[in-house]
Parts: C-alpha cells; structure tokens; sequence
C-alpha cells in the first residue's frame, strides 16, 4: 500500500464560526425572502440565484458584522474561507423560498390538476402516473 493514503482526517479549512453564521444567515434569508416578495410585494430579494438579497447580506456580514467583530477581538472575526462557507449558503438559502425555485415548483405541481379539461384528456393521461 501506498502511504499516501492514510487514515488520518483532513484538516478542513472552514470553522465552526462560519457553519452557524451561515446557518443563521441563511435562516434569516429563509424568512426575509418570501416575507418580502410575497407579503410586502416590493422586493425582488430573491429573483435568481445571484440574488440581490445574498449579495446585500453578505455585504452587511463582510464589511459591518465582521470588521466590528475583528474590532473587537481577532478572534471572532470569520477566515476568508468562512466567508466563502457563507456566501455559498446564503446563494443557496435564497433560491429555495424565491423565485429561482418555488416559481417553477409549485405552478409544476399544481399546474397539471388546474388545466386538466375533458377536451384534452389529462386527467385519463396524466393522472395515473402521478402519485398521491
């Protein structure tokens, strides 16, 4: 056997600082996004997968939360790869709820139900086929 190939674990780049930073963010993206967009119906945060509402709260987390963080002990202040770990959670916790995601899935599901008629047979066709 080789002994490149050990048993020891890989060290990872990546803290638990920017796993629950992440998680927070991207629980707080989770709530804003259709809160915005479907209750307030002003705010495009989240039209696609860049979304304008990831971006924003990256901006606020980079340049105000992490520097006043830095500030105050070097310590807590989140590594270049614990932004990166964020930044990649919140693109992805804003696309689920906006419209990148949810716009597609749900007229999807419900679409074939909606425009089922008897003039186009879609409830013979299609309906077997789909599960309960």
């Amino acid at each position: 056997m080789s002994s490149t190939l050990s048993a020891s674990p890989t060290k990872t780049l990546f803290t638990w600082k920017g796993l629950v930073v992440g998680a927070l963010f991207s629980l707080f993206m989770g709530v804003a996004t259709p809160y915005a967009m479907i209750i307030l119906q002003g705010s495009w945060w989240g039209l696609n997968s860049s979304s304008p509402g990831a971006i924003f709260s990256f901006f606020v987390l980079t340049f105000f939360i992490n520097v006043l963080l830095g500030i105050m002990r070097r310590q807590f202040a989140l590594s270049r790869a614990d932004l990166v770990l964020v930044y990649a959670m919140l693109l992805l916790a804003v696309s689920a709820p906006g419209l990148a995601f949810v716009s597609y899935l749900i007229p999807l599901i419900s679409g074939i139900y909606y425009y089922a008629t008897p003039e186009n047979n879609w409830a013979e066709i299609f309906f077997p086929h789909i599960p309960a």
